[in-house]
């Protein structure tokens, strides 16, 4: 019961945080260009490799981890928005600026994970 409590709690934190930062995105720009989402979503990627490393040589519970990983970062982080995003986008013929919001989402993505496991590993 206490693993479902921690992601429950992680989850409310993270989602409430996604909210919040795509209302600042909403109230303040006015591009199409899904800013919120891929701020979260590649902070969430350079976040999961930071804490996927310090938590690999470290003893943390179980609970920690589920309350960080799975359920703030998970949270977070929004892979259907993210992809929801990318089909409107299609729909409504922005093709160049969808095209570039995927490819720099993945790519960006991947790389922030290295960068946060390599960060990581600096402090072990």
């Amino acid at each position: 019961m206490t693993k479902f409590l921690a992601v429950a709690a992680g989850g409310s934190i993270g989602a409430s945080l996604r909210y919040f930062i795509s209302l600042f995105f909403i109230n303040h720009t006015h591009l199409k260009f899904p800013y919120a989402t891929f701020i979260v979503n590649l902070s969430g990627c350079f976040l999961i490799g930071l804490f996927y490393s310090f938590f690999s040589e470290r003893v943390i519970s179980v609970e920690l981890r589920l309350f960080i990983i799975t359920g703030f970062l998970g949270a977070l982080t929004t892979f259907s928005t993210y992809n929801f995003e990318n089909l409107m986008l299609m729909k409504e013929k922005f093709f160049i600026t969808g095209i570039v919001y995927f490819l720099l989402s993945n790519a960006a993505g991947i790389l922030l994970i290295a960068a946060g496991i390599r960060i990581g590993n600096l402090f072990k």
